[in-house]
């Protein structure tokens, strides 16, 4: 038995160590890369009772450094104080900002998203939501840099700020971990995903999407980028200018709630994706499962110095790469790695029982 599960620990380790030295490709830029283009910008944003989000973030976004764009916020109905905070700032703002309502009989995210596209001026379109602030005022210079002809769509990374409580902390990990991968994988040619919190697209980008895209109530970031996006026509942009950032979530409860969302999603991926994010995904639950058999046995030292040689690699590749923002995450990345050891199966039980989405 001790034979197997070192063999099968093995074989994870190899699996993981082609993942993250060739797979994984850094994905931070030290150097802004500004746009030069003189084309105009709309930028759109989602609301749901988002009245105390939009009052500390949308004036950073407003105030950016660009020499024509509109901000477009779609109100999906919301009950707060909403609709007085973007009256306030359309009187600030009059002629830069723009706000819509959605009409009674339709609501969602993905609604509001098309609602915004349809009022937009112009054909370069970048996404935020409303709890998202900009890391600096070139934000759209930075996004829509490379958005030409051919490169129609531009994956952005938006990293959570953590709050107190280890829930807070993992949210903050668990989201730079999956920006580095699918980024990684954007640059070697097979973007999968994207975050709604910073995605940047040429209007016509919807002309490349199957009908069923628009039936579906989810999936306005992680089904468009699935669907639509290709080695020739999508590039990333993950220099410090062009990143937001939003709070982490509190509690576990939330976190969960936010995962199961995503992976119910994940069900309409190309088959090809889904084989290898499975795969991903499978050979680090096995490295982590069998290193804990194999802790009480004569490999623990391989074991050990394997895991060990592991961790330093995710956080150069990861946490490294965000040092701006990830303090003090690389001291509990150790203990965050072993908990996908629960994490994944928790998540994949929670997602059968619970599946489905649901706009807040």
């Amino acid at each position: 038995m001790t034979i197997v599960l070192t063999l099968i620990f093995i074989l994870c380790a190899i699996a993981q160590g082609i993942v993250w030295i060739f797979l994984i490709a850094p994905v931070v830029k030290s150097q802004d890369q500004l746009t030069t283009k003189n084309s105009g910008v709309s930028v759109i944003i989602a609301a749901k009772n988002e009245a105390s989000a939009l009052a500390q973030n949308l004036p950073l976004v407003l105030d950016q450094e660009y020499h024509e764009f509109e901000v477009i916020v779609v109100d999906d109905h919301s009950t707060d104080q909403t609709p007085k905070v973007l009256s306030a700032f359309m009187k600030k703002f009059s002629g830069q900002l723009v706000v819509l309502s959605l009409p009674e009989g339709t609501h969602g995210k993905k609604m509001a998203i098309q609602a915004g596209l349809a009022a937009s001026r112009f054909q370069d379109l970048l996404l935020t939501d409303a709890d998202c602030r900009p890391l600096t005022s070139h934000w759209i210079a930075s996004m829509t840099a490379s958005l030409t002809e051919r490169k129609k769509m531009v994956l952005g990374a938006s990293p959570v700020i953590p709050a107190a409580g280890f829930a807070s902390h993992f949210h903050a990990f668990d989201v730079i971990y999956i920006t580095v991968l699918y980024m990684s994988m954007a640059s070697k040619g097979m973007p999968y995903m994207g975050v709604g919190r910073n995605i940047a697209y040429r209007k016509e980008i919807f002309d490349c999407l199957p009908g069923h895209y628009f039936e579906e109530s989810s999936g306005d970031d992680d089904l468009l980028v699935n669907h639509a996006a290709t080695r020739e026509n999508t590039t990333t942009a993950a220099c410090p200018s062009a990143m937001t950032t939003s709070p982490a979530v509190s509690n576990w409860k939330t976190f969960l709630q936010q995962k199961i969302r995503h992976f119910s999603v994940s069900y309409h991926y190309k088959i090809a994706h889904k084989i290898l994010l499975t795969l991903i995904a499978l050979s680090h639950w096995l490295f982590l499962a069998t290193a804990i058999l194999l802790v009480f046995t004569p490999w623990i030292w391989i074991v050990l110095t394997l895991y060990v040689l592991r961790i330093f690699i995710i956080y150069f590749k990861t946490l490294h790469a965000f040092r701006q923002i990830s303090q003090p995450l690389p001291l509990l990345m150790p203990i965050f790695d072993l908990m996908y050891l629960l994490y994944y199966p928790l998540t994949f039980l929670l997602m059968i029982r619970r599946p489905g989405y649901q706009w807040r």
